[in-house]
């Protein structure tokens, strides 16, 4: 999974400043508590993704540990694309050596990202075109990409992959317009992955109507640590309230007083367990690709701490270390080989610095992520005798 949010971005520059963008965050980063690992420092200096070195370097270390490809964030609003030089720059410049594959990011931006806020602003809504004409510049773009030789195939086809499944009457439409121009103008077969979330009130039954398969998202191992308590401190949690009690916050202006009282008084970085995390991703993976006949990816999780964005907000693993990064990887990678050895293995991320999920060199451990996912996989493969 590639993030492309480091470098100058119109919207971000007018929401927070020129030159904003997610080096501010992760810059600022400090540690919360002991052993808390922060701030996290790329090896390779506060990078410009518009730079069309910098991304060819990282697809040269991307190759060198066995990475077949970057998935990378693509957004689109009523024809407006955030974050969309990187993307620019690849699919400008045909000799850069990197398959791609693209993930719709289809979400609305909200200013949580940069910390707290009293009252969190709504950025940029999702809004999606609902007529044929209209969406056309969008499909345009993607098959510009998915038409690309480097674009990353199963079977053959393009690979896209979108966030949220849950406008499914619009997906549905979408999706069929996407396939039908792609096979009409350029022989193509697209092949569209829905990424399922512990959130999302669909069936896998009703997406696979849709789509070609799920990936299940890796926040589903963290979704019984992160349910929120009924207290948070001493004051009620507002998030727990919301979901017991949906009326009882429907007032703004309680709302507002509730998350101010506890940023001040109540507020507590969430200690999450590493191990418990992935028996639990792992036992949602194999049941899921069960009941579907093998139509799942995975998506492994090289680390977590989101503090960079959330403050004391935030939380992050408290007993990660790089040997247990790279057995349960392997322990993943072995199942879906032996349950969907066709499908595509994601990892989350190769530079998600704000959450703290990368694959680049940071200046404490250099390439040693890497170095274990490369060897997980491996020997998965030895394993399951496949070369």
């Amino acid at each position: 999974m590639y993030l492309p949010g480091f470098h100058e971005c119109q919207f971000n520059s007018s929401w927070f400043g020129s030159g904003a963008n997610e080096w501010d965050s992760v810059r600022a980063a400090r540690s919360l508590a002991e052993h808390h690992f922060q701030p996290r420092i790329p090896a390779w200096g506060y990078y410009d993704l518009s730079d069309p070195q910098v991304i060819a370097k990282q697809a040269s270390l991307a190759r060198e540990f066995c990475i077949d490809g970057f998935c990378i964030y693509h957004y689109w609003s009523s024809g407006t694309r955030p974050l969309k030089k990187p993307l620019e720059v690849i699919l400008g410049n045909p000799d850069l050596d990197l398959k791609f594959s693209l993930c719709w990011a289809n979400h609305s931006w909200y200013s949580s990202w940069k910390g707290f806020e009293v009252k969190q602003r709504t950025l940029m809504s999702q809004t999606y075109e609902k007529d044929k004409a209209h969406r056309q510049a969008h499909i345009d773009f993607l098959l510009r990409a998915l038409n690309d030789e480097r674009s990353m195939r199963i079977r053959g086809h393009p690979v896209l992959s979108i966030y949220d499944p849950t406008p499914t009457a619009y997906l549905a439409d979408f999706i069929d317009h996407l396939r039908c121009d792609a096979l009409n103008r350029f022989g193509l077969e697209i092949f569209c992955s829905a990424w399922l979330r512990p959130t999302y009130k669909i069936t896998t039954k009703k997406i696979l109507t849709i789509f070609d398969n799920i990936i299940l998202n890796a926040s589903v191992g963290m979704r019984e640590q992160l349910k929120p308590k009924p207290f948070n401190g001493f004051l009620p949690n507002p998030a727990w309230a919301a979901q017991a009690f949906p009326d009882a916050l429907k007032s703004n202006q309680l709302r507002v007083a509730y998350w101010f009282l506890l940023s001040k008084f109540g507020t507590e970085v969430k200690l999450l367990d590493y191990d418990k995390f992935w028996l639990e991703y792992m036992q949602k993976y194999q049941a899921l690709s069960l009941s579907t006949d093998g139509k799942v990816d995975a998506q492994a999780l090289v680390d977590w701490d989101n503090t960079p964005r959330r403050g004391a907000w935030g939380s992050y693993f408290s007993n990660y270390d790089l040997d247990k990064l790279g057995l349960y990887t392997r322990e993943l990678a072995s199942s879906v080989l032996a349950l969907n050895p066709d499908s595509i293995f994601y990892i989350n991320g190769w530079n998600e610095w704000g959450e703290g999920a990368y694959l680049e060199p940071d200046n404490r451990s250099g390439t040693a992520r890497l170095q274990k996912i490369s060897k997980a996989i491996e020997m998965a493969r030895m394993q399951a005798g496949q070369p």
